[in-house]
């Protein structure tokens, strides 16, 4: 299933229902566990002994009432104290050889799904990113993966050692003494009702929640990105006011799925103490009123209280567990509906060009998106190798939008775009996108040096490469005089740079890819027209035999290109020679920037 609406499908989804959980959870919940079952098989044997020796620890309580006491019978007391003491020791070694079990694939599988979910959203396409909040999907990728991974690592080893004591305790007690075990547990289906009845609304809550926490996530990424315009319209009550508003909604919901949660817990509490009452009422009975040849013995009376003062925690610990599972059971729909994400952005037929020369054609090229009307209308022209191509238009006139479809950022409504005569919709997407290089408008540098950041385009670039390209095309004086060089930290966590400066390193890093087909969409915009004049010929002297494409407002920029494209209302009024062009009304058409 694809959200190309941007709105991530709600996880309250109609899911049949198996013993009150979601049957899709559970599935997913164990195929996400299934590449660890060794492990987990060895963790569960290990439970099941930690719950053979709990059990034997009140028989061995019974054996010093029955027998130690009234006969005084010291060497026995001795050999109780000892055995009890190695199974003490044994439940120690079992719960730590299960516990470091289930923090192992804790965290395994929470790298595992992270790592699944980041490549899932990489095949994404930019409409699917423009459609979703980055706070949202992050939310997905390490909130909603830590909540599984704590689940696996705390909640369900407790949760499935409570149910294998509680099976071992109810066995022994019913074998005792039937009627005292039945009297202790005929609170039991209240518990289970009390179950029921909670589980509902507790994952209602929590998944509003977790929906409201990414909400607001996404809010906070996105004010602090915008912080410019925030500080420049004194915006800064206004967004306090609206955050205040989001986590609001966020700290209702999980203060509603806590209470109740707590109110289960309180029910479960007072259900003990029912049960504790009915066994000490009855239990007094057998010991006191019975005949001597019938009456409960003591130790057997004391066993039969230690196993019902662990009964009642584990039923706790049960509900407590399911309750927990409903609230993971949240988390995992939200990841999967990540993982079954299908990409829209397909790979194409798979055909992978020996040479590209860099001959792109559009053939009645049309694009619209899907909530606005027609941005391209009928767009046809041919671009040689090796020539340099302006194009040109108003604000709004789609230059933009043409020349995302090129390395198929956005994939053509009509018509298509062909690359030295292959429709692009047939080339394998890595190879497309390796023979073009990108410099736009809007810059962005990660946090890390200039040089990483010229190699994010080659990895595998030497130093004297990098430096080479950047020679090549006149900005070595440039990178030379920021504090450390090449090595100067930029981004969030580095050096604060103009945004000519950004540009002219996101212009260099384009250039390291040696592209066949270069695509400059307004990337020196913010360059000054002195720097921009001498810029311009390095870069298109470094591309001569290439293919360059050029999205400009800039007048005096048409004197180095071979052909005019001219945009207008998303249909071309202008292809040929730059001779051939009104520079004039070029220059004085309204608002022409970056549509």
């Amino acid at each position: 299933m694809g959200w190309y609406d941007g709105a991530f499908m709600s996880v309250q989804a109609d899911h049949r229902e198996v013993g009150g959980h979601d049957v899709s959870a559970l599935s997913r919940l164990a195929e996400l566990l299934g590449p660890y079952r060794l492990r987990l098989t060895a963790a569960v044997l290990m439970l099941i002994g930690l719950t053979a020796v709990n059990i034997i620890i009140p028989q061995l309580i019974a054996v010093v009432f029955d027998e130690v006491f009234p006969n005084g019978h010291w060497l026995l007391l001795l050999t109780v104290l000892g055995a009890m003491l190695g199974l003490y020791a044994l439940r120690n070694l079992l719960y730590f050889g299960g516990k470091t079990i289930s923090v192992t694939v804790g965290e395994d599988v929470c790298f595992s799904l992270r790592k699944r979910l980041f490549e899932r959203l990489q095949h994404m396409s930019l409409r699917f990113y423009h459609r979703n909040k980055p706070g949202q999907l992050s939310s997905r990728v390490m909130n909603d993966s830590y909540v599984i991974q704590q689940f696996i690592q705390n909640e369900l080893p407790t949760f499935v050692q409570a149910v294998l004591l509680f099976v071992g305790i109810v066995a022994t007690i019913y074998a005792m003494n039937w009627q005292l075990a039945l009297a202790s547990t005929v609170v039991l289906p209240m518990h289970i009702a009390a179950y029921y009845y909670f589980r509902r609304p507790i994952k209602q809550a929590s998944s509003a929640a977790q929906r409201h926490m990414a909400d607001a996530t996404g809010n906070l990424i996105e004010k602090f990105l915008g912080i410019e315009v925030v500080k420049g319209f004194a915006g800064e009550t206004r967004e306090n006011a609206a955050f205040e508003r989001s986590i609001d909604q966020t700290r209702r919901s999980e203060l509603r799925g806590q209470r109740y949660h707590v109110l289960q817990k309180v029910l479960a509490d007072l259900l003990v103490g029912l049960g504790v009452v009915f066994l000490f009422g009855f239990g007094a009975y057998q010991v006191m009123g019975q005949p001597a040849g019938k009456a409960l013995a003591p130790g057997d009376f004391i066993a039969f209280f230690w196993y019902i003062r662990m009964l009642y925690p584990t039923v706790i610990d049960m509900m407590s567990g399911s309750s927990k599972l409903a609230r993971a059971s949240a988390s995992i729909d939200r990841a999967y509906e990540v993982l079954d994400l299908i990409p829209d952005e397909p790979e194409g037929a798979r055909v992978a060009p020996t040479q590209v020369h860099g001959r792109l054609s559009f053939r009645a090229v049309g694009f619209a998106y899907p909530d606005g009307g027609p941005v391209l209308r009928g767009v046809s022209f041919d671009v040689e190798p090796g020539q340099v191509c302006a194009i040109v238009g108003a604000s709004g006139a789609g230059k933009s939008t043409l020349m995302s479809l090129v390395p198929r950022m956005n994939e053509p409504t009509e018509g298509e775009v062909l690359l030295d005569g292959v429709d692009i919709k047939q080339l394998q997407l890595k190879h497309l996108r390796g023979a073009i290089g990108v410099a736009f408008q809007e810059t962005f540098l990660f946090s890390s040096t200039i040089l990483e950041n010229l190699r994010y385009a080659r990895p595998d670039a030497s130093r004297d490469e990098v430096i080479g390209v950047v020679k090549q095309i006149g900005m070595q004086e440039f990178v030379l005089s920021l504090p450390n060089g090449y090595d100067t930290m930029v981004g969030d966590a580095g050096l604060s740079l103009s945004r000519g400066q950004k540009q002219q390193i996101t212009l260099a890093r384009a250039m390291l890819k040696n592209p066949k087909v270069l695509i400059l969409d307004e990337a020196t915009s913010s360059i000054d027209e002195a720097r921009e004049a001498a810029l311009i010929p390095e870069v298109l002297e470094f591309m001569k035999g290439k293919t360059t494409l050029m999205v400009t407002h800039r007048p005096a920029l048409l004197r180095h290109v071979d052909k005019v494209i001219y945009l207008d209302k998303g249909r071309i009024a202008y292809d040929g020679p730059p001779d051939g062009f009104d520079t004039e009304s070029f220059s004085t058409s309204k608002a022409l920037a970056r549509s």
